[in-house]
């Protein structure tokens, strides 16, 4: 389009003529047409666009001194005429384009883990690209006599500089800590570490300072540093962010608008469940938040570097307010700090590390709470903090929550049971602990003044003190969680295969259990009056009488030789001395976790030689989706390793469940048999319950009676493997459920997948800032994913850079996208039209065959072409045709005809615009049923915990055809032979366990 400075217009006639011209338009920049202006794509210049015999003419014209030329020139404005015309400023989004530029590179470097060298490498590359581009758009704009000015783009070259620009570095504290004890020292530092068991005790005196070589020399710096994050700083950052206020106010609304008695009736997360309106009894606004917290520990070094063991401990937060599918994102999640490896600490010794966790907390419990500025809220709005529940697996919840090791005589944190009352079932002879009780107990092993006295108050009530106790609204038996994971999935399922199986023992672990048996029979032995005792107590007498009454100097090294600093990027300050009476070690304390490898020399049961194999064809042949790891299919044998916590998941309730009641369900079945089919039935009823992401008052009643009625079968058929620990912890899930909610929806998997996280971080492998660069990486990952995810701005970057898989919901389309959609789509079947067209109709879509003329005005008319892709993607499931993956494609779904649930196999997926806007549609072949008569004959229909059917390997002739949202689960199946159960025709197993009371 052609616009004139002076406002005329192209008329048609010149149009026309420009148009008949054999030669292109050219520029004139005649002394006369340089007067006026030219605006071509968005430059503007002087100018005017004539062919090229015109602009011979107008110079030839210029080049003769007729006085007619000068008399025109000076009818000429002069404002008009400039004689040095300076160059027009081209502007684009200059800071855009650094922006993503700088994120990409950030994004390498912390997310990707490329080196900071090449990432700096790729940002200087990128600006030569830039700068190039720009020359060389800026020279072909000048050879066609434009006179531009194109801006400049000058991109960081270091990665830190650009990190700096858009990104908050984490405020990650550092302090010294005695590597024997874990005290915590703020300035000064004394020589040696004067933290004391008890006031009678010898203080510790481990060296708290080492020399270490520098490139300057020699300096005095702390062996070992704690590093934690500061709370404050980060609640700034987290509410700050739209997308997490927005949730926050979301959860407010269902907690106001949801019918107190609604909760503990069906409930889909904490947020439905009594915990959650016993927590939430001080809300009043959405911003009084409530944190779980979450205490695991994981080798650094990962298990693949041979030689290299240490321990460091994840303490993390994680915001029960927010709503689940945003919960355990990185991003959302706060790592409060990170232990120092490489050795745990005991169950005396976190205390001191607790201590600064809660302080940095518990300022926010106290009404109003603290002002913190929020997105809506930039002035600031009162903020409230509770924590709670403690989410770890057994040992970190005992060393955190102060009760005793599952070693101890009262060893349970929920009741009063002894360890030689630990096959008792009746769960209404239990005396429960109860929260006020525990916290004088706790109070009372506080005051005591001997490390002797201390232990014996520990073995009597099995409680100690915690820096959790400090918190005031903290419930030290209400707000503890059994972490389904460690307790059911590690503990009771490993528990029944391998040791009661039989599967998978060896004979160093065999050996190992008898040790352990010895150990534990050691452990509960009443030591307090024992002679050790007394020579301790003496000695820690004789050594108070001796000790001078006047503290000693610090034996700190001179400030001007001593540094905090391990790296010079790191911020370091200070926390308070924790106290010294408080805590003292325990002469009972076991750390080692082998409790959850028990094996007896007695082996009672065994799988015959046959059917050890029919469990590994069952592995070998069940189909599964391919989001579902296949266990080992030589289950059993050393080879296939340890088996994780998901596989003994897997294993259980949609594998075994397949194959297993083939060997003891049959007529003529002994009575042995029948105890183990009905054992193994209750262990996968509870299972089922206990791994599902919906319950009720009425689920956890029924994984309270099978789990019984499973522990007491186990005691009647291996007699000879006493119950542990883990065995007892569980009876009291169902209270729990009735409590909390479902157990899955805050387990211990998404610490689990943070470990893994901190584990791929690139490091050095030095142990003295292993876990401050761990932290800080961890920190930064978090800061830059919230920045890529929250702006829209970087939206079309992060699509790029962390994709999220295509879902199902409809996608816009214009007119003309849809015509080209259709153009290139398929026709369908005859049939197909028919059954699709039929669907529309019946489910209230007033849709006409195209074909049907004539058609009314704004009628609906139904395309005859549509997309076939062979899969497609809903909540991060891949749902395939069954030609293209069985297991992908074997569905449990809603069918909109029949209203029920019902199991069958995808055929064929149709994509099509149908009012602007993209649907996908599914046609499922149905399974087959069998007859009521041969059904029976199978155990699946009397035990509907199996979440199993058994139907013809037949599939049916009727074909339905349902929407993306109508699928609920993928399924396991199994083809069988004829005469399995008695049936004389082939069958197909079929178990949607897999679902998990997700939808």
């Amino acid at each position: 389009m052609l616009i004139w400075r002076d406002t005329k217009m192209i008329t048609t006639d010149n149009l026309s003529s420009l148009c008949s011209s054999t030669m292109p338009p050219v520029i004139c920049k005649c002394r006369l047409c340089s007067a006026k202006t030219i605006i071509l794509n968005g430059v503007e210049q002087p100018g005017q666009q004539v062919d090229a015999s015109t602009r011979s003419r107008h110079e030839k014209r210029d080049a003769g001194p007729s006085r007619s030329k000068q008399k025109q020139v000076q009818q000429v404005s002069p404002a008009s005429m400039p004689t040095d015309r300076s160059p027009q400023q081209i502007t684009f989004p200059v800071a855009d384009i650094v922006k993503m530029v700088c994120m990409l590179a950030i994004w390498l470097h912390i997310r990707a883990g490329i080196s900071r060298s090449v990432a700096n490498t790729i940002l200087r590359a990128i600006q030569l690209i830039i700068s190039t581009t720009l020359y060389l758009v800026g020279a072909a704009l000048s050879s066609s006599g434009m006179k531009v000015k194109l801006a400049s783009v000058n991109v960081p070259s270091d990665v830190r500089t650009a990190y700096k620009l858009y990104c908050t570095e984490p405020d990650i504290i550092r302090t010294a800590c005695c590597p024997s004890c874990f005290s915590l020292f703020s300035h000064p530092i004394p020589q040696k570490c004067q933290w004391k068991a008890s006031p009678r005790s010898r203080p510790c005196n481990t060296e708290l300072w080492q020399v270490r070589n520098t490139r300057k020399g020699p300096k005095w710096v702390p062996r070992r540093l704690y590093s934690t994050q500061s709370f404050d700083s980060w609640l700034r950052f987290f509410l700050s962010r739209q997308i997490i206020e927005d949730s926050l106010q979301e959860t407010f609304r269902h907690r106001i608008n949801r019918p107190l008695a609604a909760f503990g009736a069906d409930m889909n997360d904490i947020q439905d469940s009594p915990a959650w309106i016993a927590l939430n009894g001080f809300v009043r606004s959405p911003y009084h938040l409530v944190f779980g917290i979450y205490i695991d520990w994981f080798n650094p070094f990962t298990n693949k570097i041979a030689g290299k063991h240490a321990s460091c401990g994840a303490i993390v937060l994680y915001c029960l307010n927010l709503a689940p599918h945003l919960r355990y994102l990185p991003e959302n999640t706060f790592i409060i700090g990170l232990t120092p490896p490489p050795s745990m600490p005991d169950a005396m010794t976190i205390c001191h590390l607790l201590e600064p966790v809660i302080s940095s907390v518990g300022k926010y419990a106290d009404a109003p709470g603290q002002l913190v500025p929020t997105h809506q809220h930039q002035n600031g709005v009162a903020v409230k903090v509770r924590t709670a529940p403690l989410i770890a697996d057994l040992e970190g919840s005992k060393k955190a929550s102060g009760f005793m090791h599952h070693h101890a005589t009262k060893f349970c944190t929920f009741c009063l049971l002894e360890n030689t009352q630990i096959e008792d079932l009746n769960l209404q002879s239990w005396q429960l602990r109860n929260g006020t009780q525990v916290r004088a107990e706790a109070e009372k092993w506080r005051q005591q003044i001997t490390k002797v006295a201390r232990n014996n108050q520990a073995k009597a009530t099995g409680v100690r003190w915690t820096p959790l106790h400090s918190l005031p609204y903290w419930d030290p038996v209400k707000h503890v969680v059994l972490g389904f994971m460690h307790n059911w999935l590690e503990g009771i399922l490993q528990h029944h295969l391998r040791t009661l199986w039989g599967i998978g023992q060896s004979e160093d672990e065999t050996q190992k259990a008898k040790e352990i048996g010895k150990d534990e029979e050691w452990s509960d032995t009443d030591m307090s009056d024992s002679a050790d005792e007394l020579d301790d107590l003496s000695q820690e007498a004789a050594d108070f009488a001796a000790r001078p009454q006047t503290p000693p100097m610090s034996l700190s090294p001179s400030p001007t030789s001593m540094s905090l600093d391990l790296d010079s990027d790191s911020s370091s300050s200070s926390t308070p001395t924790p106290m010294a009476a408080p805590y003292a070690f325990s002469d009972d304390e076991d750390d080692s976790d082998d409790d959850y490898i028990p094996l007896d020399d007695t082996i009672a049961f065994h799988f015959t030689d046959a059917q050890l194999q029919a469990i590994r064809d069952c592995i070998h042949d069940v189909t599964l989706p391919t989001w579902v790891q296949r266990p080992p299919t030589n289950l059993g044998e050393p080879s296939h390793g340890k088996l994780k916590a998901r596989e003994y998941l897997t294993l259980f309730t949609c594998v075994l469940p397949l194959i297993i009641p083939e060997f003891w369900y049959t007529p003529t079945a002994p009575e042995t048999h029948q105890q183990h089919f009905h054992c193994f039935y209750n262990l996968v009823s509870a299972t089922n319950i206990i791994s599902s992401f919906k319950t009720s008052n009425a689920d956890a009643d029924a994984y309270t009676e099978h789990y019984i009625q499973y522990r007491a079968a186990i005691q009647r058929l291996f007699p000879h493997n006493p119950s542990k620990p883990n065995h007892h912890y569980a009876m009291h899930n169902g209270a729990l459920l009735k409590y909390w909610g479902p157990l899955a929806s805050f387990s211990e998997f998404p610490g689990e997948r943070m470990n893994g996280l901190l584990q791929n971080i690139k490091t050095n492998h030095r142990l003295r800032d292993l876990d401050f660069t761990m932290l800080r990486q961890m920190s930064r990952q978090a800061h830059i994913q919230a920045m890529l995810h929250d702006n829209v701005s970087n939206q079309g970057l992060a699509n790029i850079l962390e994709p999220e898989d295509a879902d199902s919901t409809s996608a816009s389309l214009t007119p003309s996208e849809a015509a080209t959609v259709l153009a290139k789509a398929p026709s369908l079947g005859n049939t197909e039209y028919a059954a699709l067209l039929y669907y529309l109709q019946h489910t209230g879509r007033p849709y006409r065959a195209f074909d049907n003329f004539p058609h009314p005005p704004n009628s609906m008319i139904l395309p005859p072409n549509a997309q076939q892709p062979l899969y497609l993607h809903r909540d991060k499931r891949t749902f395939s045709c069954e030609q293209s993956h069985k297991g992908n494609s074997a569905i449990c779904f809603y069918n909109p005809l029949t209203q029920a649930n019902d199991t069958g196999s995808i055929q064929k997926i149709w994509r099509l615009p149908l009012e602007g806007l993209m649907h996908t549609f599914i046609t499922v072949c149905l399974h087959r049923a069998l007859s009521a008569a041969e059904e029976a004959l199978a155990p699946f229909k009397q035990c509907p915990g199996f979440l199993t059917r058994i139907v013809d390997a037949q599939p049916s002739d009727d074909v339905v055809i349902i929407e993306p949202t109508h699928i609920i689960c993928h399924l396991t199946t199994l083809s069988r032979k004829e005469a399995v159960y008695g049936i004389e025709r082939e069958t197909k197993v079929v178990c949607w366990a897999l679902n998990r009371g997700r939808r």
